[in-house]
């Protein structure tokens, strides 16, 4: 697929390198990784199994069911816990299959209006484990591949940065503007793949009931084979209804994992944050 994208942008004179295609393959389907959970991960998810509510308290479920001729089934399911402490707030995502094994673990780490501090991933699937620390205006990545080799790299960010556990968060903190037609711009976090992608993020439609928002990226490039995130907001809460779009967990698919988009559902056990 990279192979016929160079040629494709070549032949209309544009250059992009392979390694600049190569990242959006974890934003569609190119995940083909074998169906195994890492070994070097187990022991962190039997913890978290374990002693979950160890990560703070229960905020939210998530139900997760694929987009399609299955949408009625459920296949994933997660839970926010948070806790505070000295003004920085930890939130973590625990995510489960069917069976309640536990797949993916996304914690972050932030101070007042969702601003970014520090983000840490374990995945079951991939067998990747990542850490990323936001320094001013330049995110550090520390990323310990399925094989143990340890790579770090730096990259610039001009937005505010977001990851799975801070999103929703952040576009409430903007609320008045993005319901007042402006339009807000994200970096949002690709933690395995060493890069962030930029994000617009805005208001499609406003009832008494659900404020609708839609995050697409700016890159239109990446726009041809992503569709937008469609994100459904209680419009008196401003709490996360419903979001449509590409999930952390993978399906399984021949012995395979496959990339996945969903439509997650949510139910609010306690005040988000």
């Amino acid at each position: 697929m990279i192979q016929f994208f160079n040629k494709f942008l070549i032949s209309m004179n544009v250059k992009i390198a392979i390694t600049a295609l190569f990242p959006l393959c974890i934003l569609w389907s190119c995940a083909t990784q074998n169906n195994k959970i890492a070994p070097s991960i187990i022991n962190t998810l039997k913890e978290y199994k374990n002693s979950s509510e160890l990560a703070g308290t229960l905020i939210y479920e998530g139900s997760v069911y694929p987009l399609g001729p299955t949408e009625s089934e459920q296949v994933f399911a997660y839970e926010r816990r948070v806790k505070v402490s000295n003004g920085i707030t930890t939130a973590t995502h625990i995510t489960h299959d069917a069976g309640r094994n536990l797949v993916v673990i996304q914690s972050a780490r932030y101070s007042s209006n969702f601003a970014f501090l520090e983000f840490e991933s374990t995945n079951g699937q991939t067998g990747i484990r990542t850490k990323v620390v936001q320094d001013g205006k330049i995110l550090k990545y520390l990323v310990t591949e399925r094989s143990g080799k340890i790579v770090h790299t730096e990259e610039g960010v001009r937005d505010p940065v977001a990851v799975g556990p801070t999103l929703f968060g952040l576009i409430s903190s903007q609320w008045d503007e993005l319901t007042n037609g402006s339009s807000f711009y994200l970096q949002f976090v690709v933690a395995e793949m060493k890069q962030s992608y930029r994000f617009e993020v805005r208001m499609v439609e406003n009832t008494k009931l659900v404020t609708r928002f839609e995050m697409k990226p700016t890159n239109r490039l990446i726009g041809l084979f992503l569709s937008p995130f469609i994100l459904d907001f209680d419009t008196s809460k401003k709490t996360i209804l419903t979001y449509t779009g590409r999930v952390p967990p993978m399906r399984t698919i021949d012995g395979k994992f496959k990339d996945l988009d969903a439509r997650v559902v949510y139910t609010h056990l306690s005040t988000y944050r």
